[in-house]
C-alpha cells in the first residue's frame, strides 16, 4: 500500500514538472515570436513574403517563404523586400545608397530594375529562407483547408477531456471519454 502511494505521489510530481516545463517552453516561444517574428502589421520587425516569379532563381523559387527583418541600413549584396505600387518585390541590392535609392536586381536578370527603393519602402532584408513553406502556407489559407484543420482541432479538443474513474480500493484514475457523459445525482450517505 505504501509503495502504491509513493508511486502515485511520484507520478503527480512528474506530471506537475512536465506542466511547468511545458508552460515555460510555451512562454519562451511566445516571447521569441513577439520580439523577433511578430509581423510588421502588428508592430513587429518581421515581414513574411511568399515568393512568386522567377526573377530570383536559383536563390529563391516560387513557393518559398522568406522572412525579412527590418534593419537600420542595407548594403550591396543584401536581398531585400520592398514595396512598389503593385505589391512587394524581393530582389538583391547591387548598388546605390539610402539617399538616392538602392539599385536592385533579380538574380536571374541581366540588368538592374527601374525601381530605386529608399529605406522607407524597404520592408526588410532576408533573415530566414524556408524552401516551399510558402506553398504549404498558401494551401492552409484556403477555406477548405481551414475548415478541415478547425474540424480536426475541435475533434481532438472534444475527445481529449478525461473523467475520473473509480478503481477497486477507492483510488481514482482518469481515462479518455469514450461515450456520452452521464450525469448522476450525488448521493449523500
Amino acid at each position: 500500500m505504501t509503495r502504491g502511494l509513493a508511486d502515485a505521489r511520484w507520478h503527480r510530481r512528474l506530471r506537475r514538472a512536465a506542466l511547468v516545463v511545458g508552460f515555460v517552453f510555451a512562454v519562451s516561444v511566445g516571447a521569441l515570436w513577439f520580439v523577433a517574428l511578430r509581423p510588421t502589421g502588428l508592430g513587429g520587425p518581421a515581414g513574411y513574403i511568399i515568393v512568386a516569379g522567377h526573377s530570383m532563381e536559383p536563390t529563391l523559387v516560387t513557393g518559398d517563404l522568406v522572412i525579412t527583418q527590418r534593419r537600420s541600413s542595407y548594403a550591396v549584396g543584401d536581398i531585400v523586400a520592398f514595396s512598389t505600387g503593385g505589391g512587394l518585390v524581393i530582389h538583391r541590392i547591387v548598388g546605390g545608397d539610402a539617399v538616392r535609392g538602392y539599385d536592385v536586381q533579380g538574380d536571374s536578370k541581366e540588368r538592374p530594375d527601374l525601381w530605386h527603393p529608399r529605406p522607407g519602402q524597404v520592408v526588410g532584408s532576408l533573415w530566414l529562407h524556408l524552401p516551399q513553406a510558402g506553398t504549404a502556407l498558401a494551401l492552409l489559407r484556403q477555406p477548405a483547408s481551414l475548415a478541415a484543420v478547425s474540424a480536426a482541432l475541435a475533434f481532438l479538443f472534444a475527445f481529449s477531456w478525461r473523467r475520473p474513474t473509480r478503481l477497486p480500493g477507492g483510488r481514482t484514475t482518469r481515462r479518455l471519454l469514450t461515450g456520452p457523459v452521464r450525469l448522476r445525482k450525488a448521493s449523500r450517505g
